[in-house]
C-alpha cells in the first residue's frame, strides 16, 4: 500500500508544483480530489507524451506513417465518404484531439465532456481560435449526463477511459445505447495493471536500460536531482492524488471484447516508457542524434519485452454490433 517510490514522488511533486498541490489532496470527496487533479489548463511536467518521437511512434504503429495522426488515420480508412456524422469524446480535456476530427468535414457535430471547468473553458477558446463551429465542450459528468438513443457515429476515449469506474454498465449500456448501431469506438488508452502498478519484470529492465543512459539526461524536471531508479507508487498515494487513476484500467479490453466487435487493435507499448522517461522526458525533446539514438534503444528493448507481455497502452477501433 505504501512504497518508498511515495515519498521521493510526495517530495519531487512539492518541488515541482508546490505545497498546495499537495494540500488540495487533504479532502475526503472523491470527486474534489479528482477535479484538483485535472482542472489545471498548464501542468508543469516531464512525462513520456511531451516526446515526439514517441508520439511519431504510436503514429507508425497505427497508421504506418509516423507523421500521420490517427485522427486522419480513422477518417481515410473508415469515414472517407461519410457526412453529418456525430462524435461524443468523454473526458476531453483542452480538446485537443476533438480538435483534429473537427477540421475533417465529415463531422457536423462533435461534443467533448469533461470535469474539469478550466480545461473546458480552455477547451472552447481552442475551438474559437480554430473556427470550428461543428465543436462544443461542454463540463459533465457522464452519470448525471443524458443522451439520445442510436444517436452518435463515433464516441472516443483518448486517454481518459482508465479514469471511469463501473465499465461494464458504461460500456455495455450507456455508451452502446447513444452509439448507433454500427457505429465506432474508439480509444488510446493505458490498459494495463489497475493503479499502475508497474511489475517488477517492468521496473528491473527499466532500471537496467537507466544504467545505460547518460548523467545530463538523468535530471529530474526543476529539480537539482538524479533519477537512478524507477519505483512502483504505492495504492494508497494512488487513491489519495486520484481516486479515479487507472481504478479498473485491466478491465477494459475484456470489457469491450464482450459487447463490441473489434475492427482492430493495435498494441502501443509503454510498458517500459512511462516508467522510464517520468521526470525526465524533457532531455528528449531536442531531437539530438543521441537524444534519438536513446529512444530507438528503449523502443527496440520494449519491442522484445511486448514480445512476452501484454501491452500497457492500447490503440482500438471497435464496432457496435
Amino acid at each position: 500500500m505504501i512504497t518508498w517510490g511515495d515519498i521521493i514522488e510526495t517530495y519531487f511533486k512539492m518541488k515541482q508544483r508546490g505545497v498546495e498541490y499537495l494540500f488540495s489532496k487533504f479532502t475526503f470527496q472523491k470527486n474534489i480530489r479528482v477535479k484538483n487533479t485535472f482542472n489545471q489548463v498548464k501542468i508543469e511536467s516531464s512525462n513520456y507524451w511531451i516526446i515526439p518521437e514517441i508520439k511519431e511512434h504510436w503514429n507508425k504503429i497505427i497508421s504506418g506513417n509516423s507523421n500521420q495522426e490517427y485522427a486522419d488515420y480513422i477518417v481515410k480508412n473508415y469515414f472517407e465518404n461519410k457526412t453529418n456524422l456525430k462524435m461524443l469524446s468523454l473526458g476531453c480535456g483542452a480538446g485537443s484531439h476533438e480538435i483534429k476530427f473537427a477540421k475533417h468535414s465529415n463531422f457536423n457535430e462533435i461534443t467533448g465532456i469533461d470535469l474539469a471547468p478550466k480545461l473546458i473553458e480552455e477547451a472552447n477558446k481552442n475551438a474559437k481560435q480554430n473556427q470550428l463551429s461543428n465543436l462544443q465542450y461542454t463540463v459533465a459528468d457522464i452519470d448525471n449526463s443524458h443522451f439520445e438513443d442510436d444517436y452518435f457515429d463515433v464516441i472516443l476515449f483518448h486517454s481518459s477511459l482508465h479514469h471511469f469506474k463501473n465499465l461494464d454498465t458504461l460500456l455495455g449500456k450507456t455508451i452502446k445505447k447513444c452509439l448507433k448501431k454500427d457505429g465506432l469506438l474508439i480509444i488510446h488508452e493505458y490498459v494495463g495493471p489497475n493503479r499502475i502498478q508497474w511489475t517488477n519484470e517492468q521496473l528491473n529492465e527499466v532500471n537496467k536500460i537507466l544504467t545505460t543512459i547518460p548523467l545530463k539526461y538523468k535530471e529530474r524536471y526543476k529539480i537539482n536531482a538524479v533519477k537512478s531508479k524507477a519505483y512502483r507508487s504505492g495504492k494508497l498515494r494512488m487513491i489519495i492524488s486520484d481516486p479515479s487513476e487507472a481504478v479498473e484500467s485491466f478491465e477494459i479490453i475484456p470489457t469491450i471484447h464482450k459487447y463490441y466487435s473489434i475492427e482492430e487493435e493495435k498494441s502501443l507499448g509503454g510498458n517500459l516508457l512511462m516508467p522510464l522517461f517520468k521526470d525526465i522526458a524533457h532531455h528528449f525533446i531536442d531531437g539530438s542524434d543521441e537524444t534519438k539514438r536513446i529512444l530507438q534503444l528503449v523502443f527496440d528493448k520494449e519491442e522484445t519485452f511486448l514480445k512476452t507481455h501484454t501491452s500497457d497502452f492500447v490503440f482500438g477501433v471497435y464496432r457496435n454490433t
